[in-house]
């Protein structure tokens, strides 16, 4: 039996939803990955994090059947089944695996960008900050929603000899662990932008790029209004009715969560079916052709600094790999060793404010690489 009235039918559908839209992009990332055979750490990092989201998505579903989101009248009125007991019981699952799933999440995120801004040490060093801030905030939180009461089931089971620790802690470790997130959700969504100002994308790389962006932002936003929901939660009257807001923008910031770090994963596939390239890369398309993975043949592996045969996400917004230097002389054809760039190289978009003309690269070498693919009848 379940009780479905008041903003139950809300919370259910956002979370079926948004459900949906996490798991359909993880599933999409890990094919891109396994065909294109770029699996790295913040793929291993963000498919542990889809186990408790998993679990999450099935709390707040079973939660929205089950009493949250109804007022405490009607469920006074069902007496099929204790629904206060279960909504209740519910909605500490939230607590937990909301926690729990948002540490992976944001973990692969930032293990991203890490990669991205590769010897930047400012941007490196921020996000790990970062990383560090909300693993210390979101793991004790994590602990403390576990262990505030004895035993664990007083939490939302009352009619039973128990003791929680005082309301009032519990709604402090809220208010710390939504500060901490907002803070880094921003920076983290934010963090982007500086390399990306001076770097020559189409009009279509870098739509897709602010619309990553813009994502990012929205979940920091979502734990924006969660907080004002949790701040004006201060009656027991009507609970899990009131804490129905509660779950869907909390279940809602770890699912865009989900949903940007998976799509950022998917320029491949993107460029695969929309034809997306980057500036100078026409030529190239037309000259090597399509894979017989289905993504273009020109995908480039430039994640040899951290981990081999790689892609960047978000555009190629990285620069190329140090594998590639000396590919191409000063005299003589360029080498197809390596696989080959589908434009000109990002070095000189990114290269080290620092560095003064004439006066060396440093090690890093601009060139262009030009891949000419034989195709034979079986091929065709």
């Amino acid at each position: 039996m379940t009780i479905y009235e008041d903003d139950a039918p809300h919370v259910l559908g956002a979370a079926a939803t948004l459900m949906a839209l996490g798991v359909i992009s993880y599933v999409l990332r890990v094919y891109v990955r396994h065909n294109s055979k770029m699996w790295g750490l913040e793929d291993t990092v963000m498919t542990i994090g889809i186990v408790p989201f998993l679990v999450l998505s099935i709390a707040c579903i079973l939660g929205g059947l089950n009493g949250i989101g109804v007022k405490d009248a009607h469920i006074a009125a069902r007496t099929d089944a204790d629904y206060a007991t279960m909504g209740m019981m519910y909605f500490f699952l939230f607590e937990v695996f909301y926690c729990a799933a948002i540490i992976p999440v944001k973990l692969s995120i930032s293990l991203m960008l890490i990669r991205i801004a590769q010897n930047r040490k400012y941007y490196i060093w921020t996000a790990w900050a970062m990383m560090a801030l909300f693993f210390l905030a979101d793991g004790g939180a994590l602990f403390y929603i576990i262990f505030q009461c004895t035993p664990v089931s007083y939490a939302w089971d009352t009619n039973q000899d128990g003791y929680c620790l005082p309301a009032s802690w519990l709604a402090d470790v809220y208010y710390m662990c939504t500060a901490v997130n907002i803070v880094t959700d921003w920076t983290t969504a934010l963090l982007p932008i500086p390399l990306l100002w001076h770097v020559k994308l189409e009009r279509s790389e870098k739509m897709s790029v602010a619309g990553i962006l813009g994502l990012g932002i929205f979940a920091s936003l979502a734990a924006c209004v969660r907080l004002n929901y949790t701040i004006n939660l201060t009656s027991s009257t009507n609970y899990l009715y009131e804490v129905s807001n509660v779950l869907i923008w909390g279940y809602m910031e770890v699912a865009v969560g989900v949903f940007v770090g998976c799509i950022a994963t998917l320029r491949p596939l993107f460029r695969s079916i929309f034809r997306l390239g980057s500036l100078g890369s026409s030529a190239t398309k037309s000259a090597s052709g399509p894979s017989k993975l289905g993504f273009a043949s020109n995908a480039r592996h430039t994640y040899d600094q951290f981990s081999s045969h790689r892609d960047y996400e978000m555009g190629d917004i990285g620069t190329t790999s140090r594998a590639y230097k000396g590919s191409t002389g000063p005299s003589g054809p360029p080498s197809t060793s390596g696989g080959a760039s589908e434009s000109d190289s990002m070095e000189q978009a990114l290269m080290d404010k620092n560095e003064k003309p004439g006066a060396g690269h440093q090690g890093v070498m601009v060139s262009r690489q030009i891949h000419i693919v034989r195709t034979s009848k079986e091929d065709v």
